[in-house]
């Protein structure tokens, strides 16, 4: 009985650290202890957590990378269509004033 309490103190503060480094933003976080069977599920069940987490979070960072650069492309389209209206209208502009 006192082995099982043990175990299951050292689990309890295992993960008590985990959470507190995650809370800290560490993601990079991993309960890697041989624990009892039940314990043993809460760690995978935290652990594959955790990767689904960081998958989500790889996988917003690269889409927002990708809507940044694509921002700054249309913003250099809309700045070169801009002045090509601008060189029309000049254009335009000194045909109609010499007519």
């Amino acid at each position: 009985m006192e082995r099982e309490r043990d175990q299951a103190l050292a689990f309890l503060a295992d993960l008590q650290r985990a959470i507190a480094r995650l809370a800290e933003h560490d993601l990079t976080v991993h309960l890697q202890g041989d624990y009892a069977p039940e314990f043993a599920r809460i760690r995978d069940a935290l652990n594959a957590a955790l990767a689904s987490l960081r998958a989500a979070l790889t996988h917003v960072s690269t889409t927002a990378v990708r809507v940044a650069a694509t921002s700054e492309q249309i913003q250099s389209t809309s700045a070169a269509r801009a002045s090509a209206a601008e060189q029309t209208t000049a254009q335009v502009q000194a045909v109609s004033a010499a007519s």
